[in-house]
C-alpha cells in the first residue's frame, strides 16, 4: 500500500493509551504528563468535550482498558509518586474508583481484560526477576484480588500483554535478554513462540492487541519507516505451518503511532500519536 491508500486517521483528543468502549461510541484515554501526573478522560468517538473520570487529587491514573461488558475500566494506578503501581478499577462515570490488587515490591502496568470480565492480565517487574530488565506477566482476579504468575522466563522481558478472546493464550511484546524497546518482538504463550517472518532484528514490534474475532494482532513497529517513526501493522494471530507470519502495514509512516487497540466490533482501531494525540482508523476490510 502507498501512503495515499492507507486509512486516514481521525484525531479526537490530546492524550495517550486509548481504549474503546464495548459499544464503540466512546474512547477512554490518559491525559496529563509524566511531570504533573496522569489522569483518565473519556470522549465520544465523534469528538467533542472530554470528561475526567479519575480523582483529580490522585497522582497517576493511566493505561486504561475498557471491559467487554461496558461496566468497568481497568487501569494502572499510582496513589503517590514512588516505585510501584497497581491495578485499579473505575466505573465509566467516574464512580467507584478503587484499588483491586497490588504487590508491595512489584510494579504492575498495562491491564488487559479477559472476556469473562473477571480477570485481567498485567505486566509486572520487581523482585521475582530482580530488575526492570526481567519482566513477568500476572493474571489477576478483579473480584478476589488473587494474583497468579502467568508467564516468567529467566533472561527474558515480557512487555504489554493482550489476552486472546477465548482466554488460553496471551500475546505480548518481548525481548530476550535486557530490555530494549527497539529490539522487542511479538510473542505468544503458551507455548512460547515468536510471531514474525524474519530474524528477531527484522521482526521489531511493540504493544500488541488481539482482535475480537481472535484471528489478528495489531501492533506498533518501526520496521517500515526510514525515519524511525512507529506505525501500525497487523499479522495473523497464529503462526502458519511454514513459520511465516508476515505483517501488513496499515498506517502511513508520517504518523508516530503507539499502543493500538481494536474496537470490540472490530470496525475501528484506536491509537495514540506522539504529536497528534488520540486517533482512530477504520479497520481495513481484510481484517474485519
Amino acid at each position: 500500500m502507498t501512503d495515499s491508500e492507507f486509512p486516514e486517521p481521525t484525531f479526537i483528543a490530546n492524550g495517550a493509551w486509548p481504549s474503546f468502549s464495548p459499544d464503540g461510541k466512546e474512547v477512554v484515554f490518559t491525559g496529563g504528563n509524566q511531570n504533573d501526573g496522569y489522569y483518565l478522560q473519556k470522549i465520544d468517538r465523534t469528538g467533542g468535550t472530554t470528561t475526567t473520570i479519575s480523582p483529580l487529587d490522585f497522582y497517576s491514573a493511566s493505561r486504561p482498558d475498557w471491559s467487554w461488558n461496558q461496566e468497568t475500566i481497568a487501569l494502572t494506578g499510582q496513589e503517590e509518586e514512588g516505585p510501584t503501581s497497581s491495578l485499579y478499577l473505575v466505573n465509566p462515570d467516574g464512580s467507584k474508583f478503587i484499588q483491586v490488587a497490588g504487590l508491595d515490591d512489584y510494579t504492575l502496568v498495562y491491564p488487559s481484560w479477559y472476556k469473562d470480565c473477571e480477570h485481567v492480565v498485567m505486566m509486572g517487574y520487581g523482585p521475582l526477576a530482580g530488575s526492570h530488565d526481567h519482566q513477568a506477566l500476572f493474571k489477576i482476579n478483579v473480584n478476589t484480588s488473587k494474583i497468579e504468575l502467568l508467564f516468567y522466563e529467566d533472561n527474558f522481558c515480557a512487555g504489554r500483554p493482550s489476552i486472546s478472546p477465548d482466554g488460553p493464550q496471551v500475546v505480548f511484546a518481548g525481548t530476550e535478554g535486557s530490555y530494549n524497546q527497539q529490539n522487542n518482538q511479538i510473542w505468544l504463550n503458551p507455548p512460547l513462540q515468536r510471531l514474525g517472518s524474519g530474524t528477531p532484528s527484522e521482526d521489531q514490534g511493540r504493544s500488541p492487541n488481539w482482535s475480537p474475532d481472535g484471528k489478528w494482532i495489531v501492533f506498533e513497529t518501526d520496521r517500515f519507516s526510514q525515519s524511525g517513526n512507529y506505525t501500525l501493522a497487523v499479522m495473523p494471530a497464529s503462526t502458519p505451518v511454514d513459520g511465516d507470519a508476515t505483517p501488513i502495514q496499515i498506517l502511513s509512516t508520517e504518523y508516530k503511532a503507539h499502543h493500538p487497540e481494536w474496537s470490540r466490533d472490530q470496525e475501528y482501531i484506536v491509537f495514540g500519536d506522539s504529536t497528534q494525540g488520540v486517533g482512530f482508523i477504520k479497520t481495513p476490510k481484510q481484517f474485519r
